[in-house]
């Protein structure tokens, strides 16, 4: 009979790799000015209270598909080709705020990179954050293979410092997401 294998000791990255920010509306009106600031070619001038007002009304997401494809002298994404959809729902936002539309409400996105923190030292807490840090790396196809089994025999032993090595194990296939999901070109 074979000695059980012992858990490899895993040393945690103190530093955990977070995706660029977005960058901000009135950060990107700066590629916009250029029409919107004269109204070239009927587009609603930025302030323009009565120019705005019926594309208020329509809404974000029409004025977000109407940005991405372009529409008359606009090209699409009004040359900002790298601008992501939130990027521009920024800075469509930041246009229509100008013109009298109520602030946006901050929808709180939470990262599905970020690691779950153990509320304390006790098998429950670290079980707990492991379970669920493994679960986020599974969703993200990024969870390594051995960490399902070493929680699964944690949680049968008891063993907090195996229930440790398996959370820094789901915690380090989360940062390795976020690296991988903020690499690479964008497209």
């Amino acid at each position: 009979m074979k000695p059980k294998p012992k858990p490899k000791k895993v040393v945690a990255s103190a530093v955990v790799p977070t995706a660029k920010a977005g960058r901000g509306g009135k950060e990107l009106y700066a590629k916009c000015q250029g029409c919107h600031n004269v109204g070239v070619g009927g587009a609603p001038k930025y302030g323009d209270k009565a120019a705005w007002a019926p594309r208020i009304k329509r809404g974000m997401d029409d004025l977000l598909k109407v940005a991405k494809a372009g529409k008359g002298m606009m090209p699409p994404k009004g040359t900002c080709m790298d601008c992501t959809d939130d990027e521009l729902r920024a800075v469509i936002q930041y246009m229509m705020e100008s013109a009298g539309a109520p602030k946006a409400k901050s929808a709180v996105k939470v990262s599905p990179f970020k690691a779950v923190v153990a509320s304390g030292d006790s098998f429950d807490a670290v079980i707990k954050a492991a379970d669920a840090n493994y679960k986020k790396a599974l969703a993200a196809k990024m969870a390594w293979r051995d960490t399902g089994k070493m929680i699964k025999d944690a949680k049968k032993t008891k063993d907090v410092a195996l229930a440790k090595a398996a959370n820094k194990q789901a915690v380090n296939a989360l940062a390795q997401s976020a690296v991988a999901g903020a690499a690479g070109p964008s497209f």
